[in-house]
């Protein structure tokens, strides 16, 4: 794994943020990191970093009828990072309620217990039930690209599927301000939990190959189901 440590001086431009994802960087807490495996449940997988190319991305029937139950619930929009003891006491139920290993809090998982390293242009997502607190996601935008980096939700509003509506909500954000690629994160072939990343809309999203550096469209990907 490497990441920017040595970076710390260095101003997180748009710009560079932007060269940073596009070579298969990811934010981790305060920095910017790479890698192409992980240890989880004591074995290491490989992971693969996806995104999706907004300019391939199109809206399905299935997006709609995800996106159709939100109209009973009330959106809110905050052009910078939003972070309440609200919002933590709702991740707390949410992290509790998952089968995989979650971040200790969300302001530890974005910010951690060191000095900023570099500064993220964070945006965040909010869903109520009136003024129940139901579901909230974070990214952060630069240039022409954004990256997905949390979701969480009311573990009793689970049947409404808001991480996947989270993650559209921010597809069509970044859609709206004319930005060319979204970044979720890496997905893993021996890890399905991260399989809603690839899932959303197949045929704009891509993986980066770190030997070739270059993105590969999924669907071109040796042992892709199309028809899956």
């Amino acid at each position: 794994m490497h990441d920017t440590d040595d970076l710390a001086d260095i101003p997180l431009t748009p710009e560079l943020f932007d060269h940073f994802l596009v070579k298969g960087w990811f934010r981790m807490v305060n920095r910017m990191f790479t890698t192409d495996m992980i240890f989880h449940d004591k074995d290491v997988h490989e992971v693969i970093w996806a995104r999706i190319n907004l300019q391939k991305f199109e809206w399905t029937k299935s997006h709609q009828k995800l996106l159709k139950p939100l109209s009973q619930f009330k959106l809110k929009y905050h052009n910078r990072c939003y972070l309440t003891q609200e919002c933590e006491r709702v991740y707390e139920l949410y992290k509790s309620s998952v089968s995989f290993e979650a971040p200790k809090s969300i302001e530890d998982f974005l910010f951690g217990q060191v000095t900023y390293h570099m500064y993220f242009n964070t945006h965040t997502f909010s869903l109520y039930d009136q003024d129940l607190l139901i579901g909230r996601g974070y990214f952060d935008l630069g240039k022409e690209a954004a990256a997905g980096i949390m979701n969480f939700y009311h573990p009793n509003y689970k049947k409404y599927s808001l991480g996947r509506a989270l993650f559209l909500l921010k597809i069509k954000h970044c859609l709206d301000l004319g930005m060319r690629y979204f970044y979720p994160g890496y997905v893993s072939p021996t890890l399905p939990h991260f399989d809603y990343k690839t899932s959303i809309h197949p045929p704009s999203t891509e993986l980066y190959d770190f030997e070739a550096d270059e993105w590969i469209p999924l669907l071109d990907r040796p042992g892709y189901k199309k028809d899956r």
